[in-house]
This record gives C-alpha cells, structure tokens and sequence, in this order.
C-alpha cells in the first residue's frame, strides 16, 4: 500500500522495515537524508491501514517528515509485497526490527549479491541463542544458555543458580526478557512461554557492571567504535536514557573480537557486563542500527560517515572515528520517558524544550517537529490508559 513518495527511486536507497516507529531508524533516516542518501520506511504492521487512529495518524505524519518514502504492507508476512517495493529501489542496504528478520530474508532475492548477502548475515545473527553459541566457539566469552525445552525450572535453578535469565531467542529493547530472582518467578516465566517453548532458552546470570560497545565495520576494516556506559535505561533490561563516553581499551578489545567473530558488516552494538572480578562478558549483539547512536552526535561522532563507507557511498574516511570520553548525554528521547509517565503535558512540554534542543541544530527542524509530535501522543496515549484503568477499576466497584 502505498502512502506516498519523493525523489527519484533512482537515488541509492537505504530501506528501514519496522512493525512500529523506531527511534533509532527515525533518527538515522534523517542524519543519512543530509547525506545525500534516499531513505524509506516499510511498515509491516497491518494496524496501519484503515480504520485510522491518532497514532496511526502520527505515525504517517512522522514518516512523512523523516523518510523519502513510505508504505505498509498487508501483514507481517506479506514477502511479495515487500521484495516488490525493493525491486523498485537501487537499494544499498536493509535494516529491520529482529522480528521481522524472516520477512527480509525472504524478501531479500530482490536485492543485489553484496547487499543480500550482508542482509542475511544479519539476520542469522538475530537468533541470539545461536549468536550465542558462535561467539562462544569463537572464544568470545558468553553465559552458559540453554534450550528451554531441555530443563525445568528446577534444573535450570540448580544448574545455573538463582537468579535465572529467561530470553527470547528473537527478541529486541529487552521486552520479553526476564530475570527470575527466585524458583516461582522462574516457574511463571516458563509456563508463560509453554507454546513457544523452542523459541526460548535459559541464560546465566552474570552480576556486573552494564558497559556498551558499538562499531561501524565495512568490508576490511574498523570504522568507527564506540565505548560507554549506560547510566540509566528503563527498568528493569530496557533502553538506555543516559550514558557516559569512557576511554576504555580492554572493552574496545573484547568487543572488536566480537565483531570478527560475528561476520557482519555495518553497524553493531553490545551489551556486556564486566563483573567484580574485572571480567567482560557479552550479553547481548545487535547487527543494526541501535538506539542512541544518533546522540553521539554530541559526543562528536557521527556513526552516517562510517556507516556511508561500509555500503560505498563515501570515499573519504569519517571526521572521527572514536567517542570524545567522559561526556554524560541524555538518550533522547527516551530521557523523557520519566516526565511522560506523570501524564503531565506542561512536564512532557518542559522537558522536551530543554532536550531537544541540540537535536534541532544537528537534525533539523523536521526531526523536531516530528519528535514534538510523538511527545504529544505519547503522553496522550498514558493518560487514556489510566483513564480507562480509573473507569474500569470504578465499575467493579459498583
């Protein structure tokens, strides 16, 4: 379905597939768009089509402000649709939502050799308990995970110790992860999962400090690193809402290990934890644009000059290729999550004026108005919950 388009389709193309607007790709649309490069959003969420909500509303609006194109398809599962709008572009890359990574992979025949096969490397390395087990083999230390279906909870508890991590083996923003603390909230966490069971595994759970690495890493080489650490993020495993640069060569290391073990190209980030004996382990790997890599602009990092090298839109190396340490930014706009969750406008309004004040320089007028947007509907969106939370809880009292 198509909602609109500008520039010519002959412009390279950089395609973003999400189920919902992520922020990430809002924001690294806009920063490749100064660039030069054509960027569209393909929706695969059908509750974008009629009947229209708000939401929906924003959501085209926004895509309209931020992209070059924009179209939704018929479902999540909708391949012919999809390798359709990609046969119509002289595409360079594909990043997408981990869930929707069979719906690329199938799609993707309709992409150049290069591109497909940076593509589907990606997505095999979605699945993050075989992620898991590579970068093991590999040498690159990881917790012990293990196979739902293989243990109780009982097993998982004696074998692993309290407290137990349970993860999809698809999954994204640590939604569904959960970190049982004792046998019956790890009980509930499998029972929960009993119909997927194949679909998810145990992990150890290693107690430690929350470190980041990211990478830009073309065909033969290091682009552009990046090593912080998450100061604040949404409790109790979700996004970050604050980080610290830090120089820190043994992270960069381990990390850099893990991008050669992983075979991908392009942008990556990891969670790791370093725990009290000084020791890195790497939990989690993320072969796409991540969350926050955007705000490095402030740190002096612009990841689209890196990111433009590894699909052969730059000649010239970017202006830097490392974070300037020991500066503390707020992960915008995840910082606002606290004053949207008051439900308060004048509080969301405050906060989103100082904030995003240094994005309207960088990004531009079009990202501003378009995050002012969100902000609104966000907002709105936790006040109608609690509305109807109010209403019900009155009615069974009545």
């Amino acid at each position: 379905m198509r909602m609109w388009a500008s520039r010519s389709s002959k412009i390279p193309c950089v395609v973003f597939v999400d189920d919902f607007a992520w922020i990430g790709f809002n924001q690294f649309s806009v920063q490749l768009r100064h660039e030069g490069i054509r960027t569209l959003r393909v929706n695969a969420n059908s509750r974008a089509r009629p009947p229209l909500s708000a939401r929906m509303l924003y959501d085209r609006g926004s895509a309209r402000l931020l992209y070059d194109r924009y179209e939704i398809l018929s479902n999540d599962h909708d391949v012919a649709g999809l390798r359709k709008i990609l046969q119509s572009e002289a595409v360079l890359d594909v990043q997408f939502v981990e869930t929707l990574g069979d719906l690329v992979l199938e799609a993707s025949d309709a992409l150049g050799v290069d591109v497909r096969n940076a593509v589907r490397r990606r997505v095999e390395m979605t699945d993050k308990f075989a992620a898991s087990k590579l970068f093991a083999e590999a040498g690159v230390r990881t917790p012990t995970a293990v196979p739902l279906s293989r243990w109780s909870a009982e097993d998982a508890a004696q074998n692993l110790g309290l407290p137990v991590v349970v993860k999809d083996r698809i999954g994204s923003g640590g939604s569904t992860v959960v970190i049982a603390q004792d046998i019956d909230e790890l009980r509930t966490a499998v029972a929960e999962r009993s119909s997927s069971i194949e679909s998810s595994y145990y992990e150890e759970y290693v107690e430690g400090v929350k470190l980041n690495y990211g990478a830009v890493f073309s065909s033969d080489q290091l682009e552009q690193e990046l090593t912080y650490r998450v100061t604040d993020w949404v409790q109790p495993v979700g996004t970050a809402i604050e980080a610290e640069t830090i120089g820190d060569e043994r992270l960069a290391a381990f990390g850099r290990s893990a991008v050669a073990a992983s075979g991908c190209v392009g942008l990556m980030n990891m969670d790791i934890l370093r725990d009290q004996d000084g020791v890195d382990w790497l939990i989690d790997f993320n072969p796409r644009v991540f969350g926050g890599c955007t705000n490095f602009l402030l740190a002096d990092l612009n990841v689209a000059q890196g990111y433009l090298r590894t699909v052969g839109m730059r000649s010239s190396p970017p202006e830097s290729s490392q974070l300037v340490s020991g500066i503390r930014l707020r992960i915008f706009p995840n910082s606002l999550s606290k004053r949207v969750l008051t439900g308060s406008f004048r509080q969301a309004v405050l906060g989103f004026l100082h904030e995003s004040r240094p994005y309207l320089k960088r990004l531009g007028l079009r990202y501003w108005v378009a995050e002012a947007m969100a902000t609104v509907v966000w907002v709105s969106m936790i006040r109608r919950t609690r509305s109807a939370s109010h209403d019900s809880t009155k009615d069974e009292m009545h």
